[in-house]
């Protein structure tokens, strides 16, 4: 199983994340995103807004996976969030982090935007299907 720590490729291109991918030659991953946002020190808001951000990540992993879990650390920890995936696609795996990796680290507000855009419709699509954790 190869050990993914997405913010330690913020520097890579998609094609470098391929060419990576090929070289290590796995189909399972253990998937890291770090976690920004701690309670108390952080307010409600930014804890709910990082976790909605790691779901829809998580979600389009989830999408060209054929095995997948994650965990999901407590709003007090420190703890990371990882998922473990498994696929033969390394093309697809590599577009999918890069997406993961510019939606999260890269400060290009137009993608972020974009990136936030389809998270909230994937939200709005979770919800309409009556597939939203609801209180």
């Amino acid at each position: 199983m190869l050990l993914i720590n997405i913010s330690e490729f913020t520097e890579d291109t998609e094609s470098g994340l391929k060419e990576y991918l090929d070289i290590q030659n796995e189909t399972d991953f253990k998937i890291i995103i770090r976690k920004d946002c701690n309670f108390p020190a952080y307010p409600k808001i930014n804890i709910a807004n990082e976790y909605h951000l790691v779901a829809y990540s998580f979600s389009l992993l989830a999408d060209i996976s054929t095995v997948f879990s994650y965990f999901t650390p407590s709003p007090n920890l420190k703890t990371a969030f990882f998922c473990i995936i498994s696929t033969n696609n390394m093309g697809l795996m590599a577009e999918t982090l890069f997406t993961i990796i510019k939606g999260l680290y890269f400060p290009d507000p137009v993608f972020f935007e974009m990136f936030k855009d389809n998270m909230n419709q994937y939200f709005e699509k979770l919800k309409n299907d009556n597939k939203y954790c609801r209180d």
